[in-house]
């Protein structure tokens, strides 16, 4: 039963024709065009992949009809083709298509071979030799794959060989199509990038050694013209050997720009992985805090930076300083960076500066001082600074700067300095890093805090930018009659200030 079941199944595949009489010749006809229609849009589909060159050995999906399988033909991997041929191909911003022919019939009558695009007849050539098979061909077409089909003027059999008869009937066997010339001159692929390099002027003697051997030897050398016919007789062997040198030496040039490149890159990934292991996080940005951030900032200072009475009577001290640049306020704002809840304005204000400004990144701060009638913005600081057109009279920044990295910390002073008038005054608050409390768990109570610099290191910078007359007040200590050393570390000064003015 299962033997019937199986006989059935084949029977099903069996194709039976409606009469005896079946037409072999046009059923063969309709599947090779079939296979041709369905080749062909295969090969269309391609426009986008010019095939700039063809070894007929390996890129067989390009050869379209009339083409035996490849072979070993006199020593070389090639095809033979049929008396008419073709195959697709995209010629680039060549004028000219070549044919690499290893082998021809031996006939008594001269062989033509015709070349058309589509039923256009473009040139006819006469083969008499193997060799390079050059054809023109119009520039109108030069900007996408083409067919190209040719046609011999007679096709022949081969000779009965080792008691096997080969009844194929053969045009001509190619090796390779493309549009260059395999004897050039190797230099013209050198870039400047190797000149000085000895490894690529040794590749440029062997390249030209393949293209032109007997040019290594002289006349007046020992049997110098015997040597240089020996080598001209080279070339017919070494053509195909410059062509694959050329693009050896063309992809070692590739590489070494994509090894540059690689290793940029690699340095970059370095440089982001030591950034990441540093601050413990990457680019994923989080799904909640981005809605609350503002708010939580808020209330963070709320709860740790004391009321606004307590923080008013303390920026007190400050007054002093401020007078001092008052007749430059008269034309020059006085900027206070990072103004918070603005108690700072109202030290001015007492101090009799009129013309007062201010930038804030947070925008509840800019709206509330707006509110209150200050003129201030909502911003980067940095960027603000780099974008202002005038001068100030001075310019104050109250526990700001440790919320940056110490890059921009520097910055951040460079550009004050730079937008300061002559006798300008600059104040600024931070944390202590001197007290040990303050640098190991009170700086932390802020999470946007980043950099902690001692007093000793802010001057410096100061000093180093072009400050003069610079003082450090160190302040709010955590315990009164502070006199010990140790005392100093642990009840210190919680925060300290630098006042300092442009000469």
């Amino acid at each position: 039963m299962k033997s019937e079941k199986n006989n059935n199944d084949y029977n099903k595949m069996i194709v039976i024709p409606p009469s005896n009489e079946v037409d072999v010749k046009s059923i063969v006809a309709s599947i090779k065009s079939r296979i041709l229609k369905t080749k062909m849009s295969y090969l269309n589909s391609l426009h986008e992949n010019p095939i700039h060159f063809i070894d007929t050995w390996e890129n067989g999906e390009y050869l379209v009809d009339g083409w035996y399988e490849p072979e070993n033909i006199q020593g070389t991997r090639a095809r033979w083709t049929k008396r008419a041929f073709s195959f697709l191909f995209n010629p680039s911003n060549s004028n000219h298509i070549i044919l690499n022919v290893v082998a021809i019939p031996t006939s008594k009558s001269k062989l033509k071979l015709t070349l058309f695009i589509g039923e256009k007849k473009i040139e006819s050539t006469i083969i008499d030799v193997v060799g390079e098979i050059q054809f023109k061909i119009p520039k109108i077409i030069n900007s996408k794959n083409i067919l190209f089909k040719f046609l011999l003027s007679e096709e022949h059999v081969p000779a009965k060989i080792t008691g096997k008869l080969d009844n194929r009937k053969l045009g001509i066997a190619v090796k390779s199509i493309s549009t260059l010339e395999q004897q050039v001159d190797a230099s013209i692929y050198y870039k400047p990038l190797f000149e000085d390099s000895i490894i690529i002027k040794n590749l440029e003697m062997k390249l030209n050694s393949h293209i032109n051997p007997e040019a290594f030897i002289s006349y007046q050398s020992k049997l110098g013209f015997l040597k240089k016919i020996l080598f001209r007789s080279f070339k017919i062997f070494t053509r195909v050997q410059v062509v694959f040198n050329r693009l050896t030496f063309e992809s070692i040039t590739n590489l070494h720009k994509y090894l540059d490149d690689l290793y940029n890159y690699i340095k970059h990934l370095e440089k982001r992985i030591n950034e990441i292991s540093r601050t413990g996080q990457d680019n994923k940005k989080p799904t909640f805090f981005d809605q609350i951030e503002s708010d939580f900032y808020i209330y963070q200072q709320e709860k740790f930076r004391g009321s606004e009475e307590l923080v008013i009577s303390r920026l007190n001290e400050y007054e002093k300083y401020v007078k001092t640049v008052k007749k430059l306020n008269e034309q020059h704002p006085f900027i206070d960076i990072g103004f918070g809840r603005g108690e700072f304005f109202k030290i001015l204000k007492n101090a009799g500066m009129s013309n007062i400004i201010g930038v804030d990144i947070n925008h509840q701060y800019v709206h509330s001082a707006q509110i209150n009638g200050y003129s201030v913005s909502q911003g980067d600081a940095i960027e603000y600074l780099n974008n202002y057109q005038g001068k100030f009279s001075g310019a104050s920044a109250f526990h700001l700067i440790e919320h940056l990295t110490f890059p921009h910390i520097y910055d951040l002073l460079y550009l004050i300095y730079e937008k300061l008038e002559k006798n300008g005054v600059i104040i600024l608050e931070t944390p202590n890093p001197e007290n040990l409390q303050v640098a190991s768990t009170i700086f932390y109570t802020d999470y946007t805090h980043k950099y902690k610099l001692s007093p000793a290191l802010l001057e410096l910078i100061l000093e180093y930018i072009g400050y003069k007359n610079i003082q450090i007040l160190r302040l709010t200590p955590m315990v009164t009659g502070v006199k010990t050393e140790v005392d100093r570390l642990l009840f210190g000064s919680q925060e300290y200030a630098i006042i300092a003015y442009k000469k």
